[in-house]
């Protein structure tokens, strides 16, 4: 059971710094917002920079496991469309 544990829950996608302010400025509270800049993340040697995708990927199988629990929507990005 779930008595006593800590659950981390998330709704699983990865999801990149960028693509989070973009699916917030589509929301009507911070469509005026400004953009930030993004460092790059440091080139594996010989290769372009690319956006960092720095940050954490949870497995949330225990969650659906004992708890039985599914995220009410599918992404940040589909939370933050409903927000409009």
């Amino acid at each position: 059971g779930a008595r006593g544990e800590l659950f981390l829950v998330s709704d699983g996608l990865p999801t990149t710094r960028l693509e989070i302010i973009e699916a917030a400025r589509k929301a009507s509270e911070f469509a005026d917002s400004a953009m930030p800049t993004f460092q790059l993340a440091e080139p594996p040697a010989g290769d372009a920079a690319v956006p960092s995708r720095s940050g954490k990927i949870y497995n949330l199988s225990r969650v659906h496991e004992v708890l039985q629990w599914r995220p009410r929507y599918a992404s940040f990005a589909s939370f933050m469309a409903a927000q409009r």
